[in-house]
């Protein structure tokens, strides 16, 4: 589904469709064990003497150094350099981040230099696709902007927009947008963070036999996270929806119509867990994403983990759609399950000029639940796209998606 589609129905069904035997393989593929967080051989004749930043024009040294857990006179730790590393890669601050030691005042004394390249002020992203999906062709176009360091308070301020036109087959149109601030630190530690935001949804997604799904929906919303272990947060928060408008409508065992007016609870509180050891935000080689949140009226639960397969080549598995990050949701039309193969595009004067990229081949299957007659709705698919990091257009995510149904008995 699109990103709004997705939080309508993969958030409302999605939980239903991860039994017990899903969460465990999660458990087991991303190392949620005494094992994950240990600590490896460190070298324990090696003391930090100094700190220091390099790259850093408007970030301030003290922000960037909060995010290492190390101080001067403190062993060295190998494994806390890597989650420091990991910590700061998942700001939208930084384009990339690499930690490493320079020579002490003396022997085994030593000095790690985080050296950051920082991220344009304005930040673009665009995602266009055309999907044949339910008997359905439509397109849809996608775009972010984001200005980083709002008014001089090291927070981020994103204009998320979505549409999707018909084209051919039963109706899929409509349109999502969010306006976001996200603070990374928050009462004047790199502990917390905070998210607030407003969001409108309006769309119309017609399926086989007649089933719909019709919202009309503005709400605003405020939580607060908190970072535990090396890359993991927690997040309490509040929404409230001002506008709230949901029927959808299907064919019971009989053949007969079920039509269900949903005006959700409007306002509630919201729980979330994730986390988020992946290298690079969008063009990750190895780590794993996972995303959660549970409120009053919904529930999203998303996972993706990334293996190097080359040093040109990876794969990754995703569960429930594309996760988002602590700061912000992803801009994808996904699958509920999908196993994808990616290959690096090296750098080209061409497109606006390409820092760097990859296609991917994605095949993967998502599930409707009890549409028609009282039997399960599923749909094989195959995602083919292009994303690309061009100097002049920001972020590019070019993509095509295919896909069959059918019943269960």
């Amino acid at each position: 589904m699109t990103i709004f589609a997705c939080k309508f129905l993969t958030s409302i069904r999605g939980v239903k469709s991860l039994p017990a035997a899903i969460l465990t393989l999660l458990a087991a593929m991303t190392g949620l064990s005494a094992h994950c967080h240990a600590e490896s051989a460190d070298r324990p004749s090696l003391v930090v003497e100094d700190i220091r930043c390099k790259g850093n024009a408007f970030t301030r040294c003290t922000f960037i150094r909060g995010f290492l857990r190390l101080s001067p006179g403190d062993p060295l730790s190998e494994d806390e350099i890597q989650n420091a590393k990991l910590r700061l890669s998942a700001l939208p601050d930084f384009v990339s981040v690499q930690i490493y030691l320079d020579k002490g005042s003396a022997k085994g004394k030593v000095a790690v230099v985080i050296e950051v390249v920082e991220a344009d002020r304005i930040d673009n992203q665009f995602s266009a696709g055309t999907s044949s999906r339910l008997s359905s062709l439509y397109q849809t176009v996608e775009a972010r902007v984001a200005e980083r360091d709002f008014f001089g308070t090291r927070g981020t301020v994103n204009l998320d927009l979505e549409g999707i036109a018909p084209i051919y087959g039963p109706t899929h149109d409509g349109i999502y947008t969010r306006l976001q601030y996200a603070a990374p630190t928050l009462f004047a530690s790199n502990k917390y963070f905070l998210i607030s935001g407003a969001t409108y949804q309006n769309t119309a997604i017609n399926y086989p036999y007649d089933a719909y799904d019709k919202t009309d929906q503005f709400d605003i919303d405020l939580s607060v996270g908190r970072r535990l272990f090396d890359y993991s947060y927690v997040t309490v928060g509040y929404l409230e929806r001002l506008v709230s408008q949901s029927v959808s409508q299907s064919r019971g065992t009989r053949g007969l119509f079920s039509t269900n007016s949903n005006p959700n609870s409007n306002k509630g509180w919201a729980l979330g867990y994730g986390w988020n050891s992946e290298d690079d935000p969008y063009f990750p080689t190895h780590g794993s994403r996972f995303s959660s949140s549970f409120g009053t009226s919904w529930a999203s639960v998303r996972f993706r983990k990334t293996w190097s397969i080359d040093s040109d080549s990876t794969w990754s598995v995703q569960l429930g759609g594309t996760p988002g990050t602590q700061y912000r949701a992803s801009l994808d039309e996904d699958q509920d399950f999908s196993l994808a193969y990616q290959h690096t595009i090296g750098a080209s004067d061409r497109f606006g000029g390409v820092n760097r990229g990859r296609w991917y081949l994605e095949p993967g299957l998502s599930y409707y639940g009890d549409i028609a007659y009282g039997r399960q709705l599923l749909e094989w698919g195959l995602k083919f796209g292009v994303r690309l990091d061009t100097k002049v257009f920001g972020l590019v995510d070019l993509y095509v998606i295919a896909s069959t149904s059918e019943q269960t008995k």
